[in-house]
């Protein structure tokens, strides 16, 4: 409620023409001033919490507002992070499979190079082998060669005589 003009002045003359207390040098309030001036307070109390409550309300409207936005915001952030993160993957992934079946391929390439090498190898170890067989073959054969040939030589004292008669009778 507000106050009435009229009612506002005559409270301020009867303020004015109140008399003065010796110990407070107060002005003295009637009772229709006090009625009034507490009619006042209560109005102002009232529409300061009607206001404080619109207040409220509209900040939570908006503090509400403002965080679906937040929210909307950041799912479409998280969105684009992962989509952008999937797509690194599938990059990564791709490249490192890449590089996985070259080095596939250099290792069997070297596997099949090695294992070339190594048949290389065996071959002539076995040609060697052979070889060597041949050579001890041979060795065996010239040693028996060689011992026959001893036994000829140091026995042909023996042997020649009676080969002669031999062929002497023979004839």
């Amino acid at each position: 409620m507000s106050m009435p003009m009229e009612d506002l002045s005559k409270a301020k003359r009867e303020i004015a023409s109140g008399t003065e207390s010796n110990e407070t040098n107060m002005a003295k309030i009637s009772e229709t001033a006090y009625f009034y001036l507490s009619q006042q307070i209560n109005d102002l109390r009232d529409r300061t919490d009607s206001k404080s409550e619109l207040l409220r309300a509209e900040l939570k409207q908006e503090i509400n507002s403002v965080k679906t936005e937040l929210n909307q915001k950041m799912d479409s952030v998280r969105n684009e992070l992962k989509q952008e993160i999937d797509s690194v993957r599938n990059e990564l992934k791709q490249e490192i499979d890449s590089v996985k079946s070259e080095l596939d391929k250099k290792i069997e390439s070297v596997r099949y190079e090695l294992k070339q090498e190594i048949l290389t190898l065996n071959n002539k170890f076995e040609q060697l082998y052979s070889e060597v067989n041949q050579i001890r073959e041979s060795a065996h054969q010239t040693n028996v060669m060689i011992i026959v040939t001893l036994i000829a030589v140091i026995l042909s004292p023996l042997i020649i005589p009676s080969i002669q008669r031999w062929i002497g009778l023979l004839k």
